[in-house]
């Protein structure tokens, strides 16, 4: 095991991934509500010119980051030999995970007020940045890498970028067909659907973006069942949308929370706010499938899809009950409940681990980590760790982060295939 000493103050450790500088951002009387493409293109910034450096795949992968808070610093950390390769400043209110290019040559990092930036991972060094909006929540890239959507809060819109240099591309205010508008809570991507998903806060609808003709997205003005230009009841309006970005509405019958979809891109589920209940919605056929009755108290924030003998598995949390619930994603049907003691349960995994990582309060400052098998559904180890800020996988799966609060105050490293603590970093004033 290696540990190392630095100052408390200063560090707080993201394991490709970023946790919130502080998502505080004021808004007041005096803040403008308006931010239009014009102000968007203006507040671009290119930076200097990218060199022909490129470090291997594995080190793209291997790459880990420390934030120092205090300045808004950023270390980058090899997780091969534990040591720092490279720095960075940062703006303000870091916010959410960064979103890594398909290559993994560059990561994009959310501000929630506004400003994104592009991270050049070969070259350890800002090259673009761009204000999208007064409030952000978060970005999604295209599977291609070309464009990233970004889901302000305010204004109520989506703005697409070229990622190119995160030049704006096209604006699209979050109203509904009378006029209301609604803050973005979330962006995602529906990578086999060559389409971005947007879920709007206070609007029972859904919205699928399609960037590209190659996912077999139609969208069409006027009823759908009837889109012939020379059609009856449509006439004129029934015609197929040649605009990019087209927007694709998808009623829903409640306000929803919490998005994940699929790994195919077929169904999409989400809390039902005023219900209690997660609501299953094909995207192909816009309709709901199934109210999941038993997810009252569900948090699918943590939600986890994968496939386990022959079968499409779908695990979340009942954060009432403290118990994972696994559900069968063709029938809906729960397979299997896992009791998990304390409070406060979320979970995480990874496509290339076969463990799930729980994590409750047990006690004040302490906490459980139940670690999952995905093939048996059972616990197979446990362990008593300080409170933490924040558990993740590294995005290669290879390691899983934990950041501990209280006397602690560290952050400890374990390998994900042998379960075992690698590295330990203490941070003391």
């Amino acid at each position: 095991m290696v540990k190392v000493m630095l100052p408390k103050k200063a560090l707080c450790l993201l394991f490709c991934t970023f946790s919130a500088y502080s998502t505080d951002v004021s808004v007041d009387e005096k803040t403008p509500l308006k931010w239009n493409l014009t102000d968007i293109q203006a507040s671009t910034i290119q930076h200097n010119q990218l060199s022909d450096i490129s470090l291997s795949d594995d080190n793209k992968m291997n790459t880990f980051i420390i934030a120092k808070l205090g300045n808004n610093n950023v270390i980058v950390f090899n997780s091969a030999s534990l040591e720092p390769i490279g720095h960075f400043k940062t703006r303000f209110s870091l916010h959410t995970l960064p979103k890594y290019s398909p290559d993994n040559r560059f990561a994009y990092l959310v501000f929630k007020n506004g400003w994104i930036n592009k991270y050049d991972i070969d070259n350890m060094q800002i090259v673009s940045e761009v204000k999208a909006g007064i409030v952000t929540n978060n970005l999604a890239l295209s599977n291609d890498g070309k464009y990233a959507i970004v889901g302000n809060e305010l204004p109520h819109n989506v703005v697409i970028l070229d990622t190119d240099n995160l030049s704006p591309i096209k604006l699209i205010e979050t109203k509904n067909k009378k006029g209301v508008s609604s803050p973005v809570s979330g962006v995602y991507s529906a990578f086999s659907r060559y389409s971005f998903i947007v879920n709007l806060k206070d609007l029972k609808e859904i919205w699928e973006i399609p960037y590209s003709d190659k996912g077999g997205v139609d969208i069409y003005k006027g009823w759908a069942h009837d889109y012939r230009k020379d059609g009856g009841e449509g006439k004129i309006e029934n015609w197929k949308v040649e605009d990019k970005f087209p927007v694709r509405r998808i009623k829903t019958n409640y306000l929803l929370d919490n998005l994940i979809l699929d790994p195919n891109s077929v169904d999409l589920i989400g809390f039902a706010r005023n219900n209690l209940s997660s609501e299953v919605i094909n995207l192909d056929t816009k309709k709901k499938i199934t109210s999941i009755k038993h997810a009252k108290q569900f948090y699918l924030g943590s939600s986890i899809i994968w496939d386990h003998q022959g079968k499409e598995v779908f695990a979340s949390s009942n954060i009432k009950k403290n118990k994972i619930v696994f559900f069968d994603t063709e029938s809906w049907q729960v397979i299997k409940e896992v009791k998990i003691e304390g409070s406060q349960l979320t979970m995480r995994s990874h496509t290339e681990s076969q463990y799930i990582w729980t994590k409750t309060v047990i006690k004040p400052n302490k906490e459980e980590i139940n670690i999952i098998t995905k093939n048996t559904l059972k616990v197979i180890k446990t362990l008593t760790m300080a409170t933490t800020d924040y558990f993740e996988f590294s995005k290669n799966g290879k390691y899983v982060l934990l950041s501990m609060q209280g006397n602690e105050n560290a952050i400890t490293i374990f390998d994900a295939k042998t379960l075992k603590e690698v590295f330990k970093l203490n941070r003391f004033q």
